[in-house]
């Protein structure tokens, strides 16, 4: 951990910045922690995480923070060797956490936390939290299927217009190896003339309709690979993971 005066200084300035760029795009109340603000602990291989009931955890550990009920992430303090490329890697995992809440907020089932779910992230360890999919019983893209990877790609988007510097290397935005998915600049390619034409909507707007055919179809590719290499009984994963409208009514969990 990196605690140089400089440090400090540049990571509030981009947490600032990253406020801003939300207020900008329309989004709601936005809560942007660091895991000692928070009085928590991430899982080692976690870099961070997205709740929509995050503000639960604010009231409760930084009532001087709380602004009202609302979403936000929690940002692990990076390990890097320069205050710069910390600053990178900052911003590297806030345009993660929040593609997580514009792919939340933009579902059509997406509705304001329930208090059951705010008490459930009070109950989270998380630093026993793995953000490790069971691929016996899961599809490593969970949480990160082609809604999220969209979303991904328009926050990126915003990032480079705000002038907000990302790292060079991508897989720091999006692991795709992780999520057994390909590399993000192949479904940006696949996505540049939404990206080109929405650039300056609001992010939530810019969410909507159905994207383009070659972005769908390199999800879609990626999804037939993973399965001719992990047969799962009973799971259609197809009809599950690529409907364009598809929802749940489980409380919603910590997206990582």
């Amino acid at each position: 951990m990196i605690a140089t005066k400089k440090y400090t200084s540049d990571l509030t300035e981009r947490r600032d910045q990253i406020w801003e760029l939300g207020r900008e795009c329309g989004l709601p109340i936005l809560y942007i922690c660091l895991p000692a603000e928070l009085d928590i602990m991430l899982h080692d291989l976690s870099a961070g995480f997205y709740s929509p009931a995050l503000s639960a955890l604010v009231q409760k550990s930084a009532p001087q923070m709380w602004r009202g009920d609302g979403p936000g992430f929690v940002v692990g303090m990076p390990q890097t060797d320069t205050p710069e490329s910390a600053t990178e890697v900052f911003s590297a995992i806030c345009c993660h956490e929040l593609a997580h809440l514009v792919d939340d907020i933009t579902r059509s089932e997406y509705r304001k936390h329930t208090p059951a779910e705010g008490e459930t992230l009070l109950k989270v360890d998380f630093k026993e939290d793995s953000p490790i999919v069971d691929s016996r019983i899961s599809p490593p893209w969970l949480a990160h299927e082609w809604r999220f990877v969209r979303a991904l790609l328009h926050c990126q988007r915003r990032f480079v217009l705000a002038d907000i510097e990302l790292p060079v290397d991508e897989s720091i935005v999006f692991a795709h190896e992780f999520y057994g998915l390909s590399r993000l600049e192949q479904f940006r390619e696949c996505l540049r003339p939404e990206l080109d034409e929405r650039q300056d909507e609001p992010l939530p707007d810019a969410m909507r309709g159905y994207p383009p055919a070659a972005f769908m179809n390199r999800f879609a590719d990626d999804v037939e690979r993973w399965q001719a290499l992990h047969i799962l009984e009973s799971r259609v994963l197809p009809a599950a993971f690529l409907s364009f409208d598809h929802s749940s009514e489980e409380p919603l969990a910590p997206n990582m």
